[in-house]
């Protein structure tokens, strides 16, 4: 039989539920979907109505706006509330080392929500899904506060060395790799896909339409194995990553 897919970060609360069905089709078994601004209504229905699909509640740091001091009051209130959310994210730092189109807050006005919803998951026991680009100290300085929490690095963009030093420090630190992994010309993130150990390893589309079989067989290419062995590999990771509401069965 061939193994099935586990996407732990997908958009799929931006498109109809046409792709969804075709990702099924196409051997994918499990879904995450973040949110940006708190949570996304979109997703909160998808995975009311679908038991393969599962969402996220919080802030990315491009999407402050709406952040308050009662935020995370609020954060810990739907987790603990709503099964159909399994963790906080995606949530992290944004300091580009090239121009963006899209306007941003400096780091420094970001890393408050960044504190508090790192506390709040600590306080409740869940997982964290980070956005991090850039600011990799000044990260660092905020997740050794809370060394126990399972932290999902989403489309890791970091070295070999940085990755190196998160699972030295992190003792639950996983590693999310998607489109990005799979393109020839990005040799620095396949360093750091092939420094990452096998039990710590997701993949990922970070989309509404990418085709994730075909981003694995890239990946596992890169890895030296088959995609039904990094399927079957990285399902399992997943489901260890979030087993805070994704039981340990099937």
């Amino acid at each position: 039989m061939t193994a099935q897919w586990f996407d732990t970060h997908c958009h799929l609360d931006v498109q109809d539920e046409a792709g969804l069905r075709t990702a099924r089709t196409s051997g994918v078994g499990h879904f995450v979907v973040p949110a940006t601004a708190g949570i996304s209504g979109r997703a909160r229905s998808l995975a009311s109505k679908n038991s393969d699909v599962h969402c996220l509640a919080g802030w990315h740091p491009l999407f402050l706006d709406s952040w308050s001091e009662d935020s995370p009051s609020w954060l810990a209130s739907i987790l603990s509330e709503d099964s159909r959310l399994i963790g906080i994210g995606e949530i992290g730092l944004d300091r580009p080392t090239t121009p963006r189109t899209r306007p941003r807050p400096p780091v420094d006005e970001q890393e408050p929500a960044f504190a508090r919803q790192l506390e709040v998951a600590s306080d409740i026991g869940c997982p964290v899904v980070i956005h991090l680009r850039g600011a990799f100290e000044r990260f660092l300085s905020h997740v050794r506060r809370h060394p126990e929490t399972v932290y999902v690095m989403h489309s890791f963009s970091g070295s070999a060395e940085f990755a190196t030093r998160l699972l030295r420090e992190l003792p639950e630190v996983y590693f999310a790799f998607g489109g990005v992994a799979a393109r020839p010309e990005a040799r620095r993130v396949h360093a750091a896909l092939r420094a990452v150990p096998w039990e710590r390893l997701l993949v990922e589309t970070d989309a509404p339409d990418a085709d994730l079989p075909s981003i694995g067989e890239r990946i596992a290419a890169l890895r030296g194995t088959n995609a039904d062995e990094l399927a079957r590999v990285t399902w399992n990771n997943a489901r260890r990553a979030f087993r805070w509401r994704i039981d340990s069965t099937g």
